[in-house]
């Protein structure tokens, strides 16, 4: 192990280098479907924006009847959509259910964030701020003269959807400013309410890449061998 074997060895590392290259992002087996991801989520969200905008423009003007008439009628749609939620995902857990042998109740909660996930934050959000305008909307008809400030006699749908969607981005607008204490209460929880309504939405994402993955595992071999044959 002289000069010579140590020149040689040099000249054989330097002959065959090390590739250092690190792989480019669109080599990345994943950056096709994560572009795809990143596409479609900002389509979802234009959608939203869309959406919000058009409810924002609605001009008609409500009276004390029509205001209670139209949060009555938001309140049925509100039920509606919770039991066409709960009935949904049911069918999704006993779908998995039958298919794994295991009880119904251990894929209930992995069966909703699948739902909401389906759901997208376009049609997710819209009907967050549809709820909680109605919300406001009843409350301006249960005390129209204390509820909120900054409100005409007969306001616009709108301008409770507007409320809604401020206060949901934790930024309540300051020309429409919660009164009574009912008003103000519902105004915090709907702040709480929207971020816990994000966590869930992302979550969401985090348990289907954990399915994912737990499907694409082996599964674990058996112990048998010729031991336990004998």
């Amino acid at each position: 192990m002289g000069p010579a074997y140590l020149r040689a060895g040099g000249a054989h590392r330097e002959a065959n280098p090390p590739d250092m290259r690190l792989p480019r992002i669109d080599e990345h087996p994943a950056a096709g479907a994560r572009g795809g991801w990143l596409s479609g989520a900002a389509a979802k969200f234009g959608v939203l924006c869309a959406a919000v905008a058009g409810i924002a423009m609605l001009s008609p003007r409500l009276s004390r009847t029509q205001a209670g008439v139209t949060a009555l009628v938001g309140a049925v749609g509100v039920l509606v959509g919770a039991l066409a939620l709960v009935v949904a995902t049911r069918r999704l857990a006993d779908r998995r259910s039958h298919q794994s042998s295991i009880p119904i109740e251990r894929y209930m909660a992995g069966s909703f964030l699948a739902l909401i996930r389906t759901t997208g934050v376009a049609l997710l959000g819209l009907a967050f701020f549809a709820i909680w305008s109605f919300v406001y909307l009843a409350m301006w008809w249960f005390d129209t003269g204390h509820a909120f400030t900054g409100l005409s006699a007969t306001p616009r749908y709108s301008d409770f959807f507007y409320y809604s969607v401020s206060t949901g981005l934790i930024s309540p607008p300051g020309d429409i400013i919660a009164s009574s204490r009912g008003a103000r209460a519902a105004t915090i929880i709907e702040m709480l309410a929207g971020l816990a309504l994000v966590t869930t939405y992302l979550s969401s994402f985090a348990v289907s890449e954990t399915t994912a993955r737990d499907s694409e595992r082996p599964p674990p071999r058996s112990e048998s061998g010729p031991s336990s044959a004998a």
